[in-house]
């Protein structure tokens, strides 16, 4: 049997969201994707939907990845959060958030691999 995945992807930048997107896509063999550019409509759809596993950026507009974090930890301690971003200063704060990884960009493609297979088996 096949575990369908839902991932959250949460970035303000069509391109990134679309890199992050295709590859969790390459990486499981059934998985339903929420690609949303911020953390707002990230909670929103958590709220509704549940989630897996939640990426996220951290400088969005209406909310941003640290804010979506705290809002998500009230919510549910154990989901899995990636935060990542090209601001290194970021991970201190996104560890006290309650991140469960912190990717700096630019990222590989095989370094994001290896982070969602070491969160979410793959069946």
């Amino acid at each position: 049997m096949v575990t369908t995945y839902h991932i959250i992807v949460t970035d303000d930048t069509d391109s990134v969201r679309g890199i992050i997107t295709r590859i969790i896509a390459r990486t499981y063999p059934s998985v339903r994707i929420s690609a949303v550019a911020d953390g707002a409509d990230a909670l929103a759809v958590f709220d509704h939907e549940g989630a897996d596993l939640i990426i996220t950026n951290n400088e969005m507009r209406r909310m941003g990845g640290l804010e979506l974090i705290r809002a998500v930890r009230l919510r549910n301690d154990r989901i899995p959060i990636v935060m990542v971003s090209g601001n290194h200063s970021a991970q201190d704060d996104a560890f006290a958030a309650g991140v469960t990884l912190f990717v700096e960009k630019p990222f590989s493609t095989a370094e994001l691999i290896r982070i969602l297979q070491s969160l979410l088996p793959i069946n």
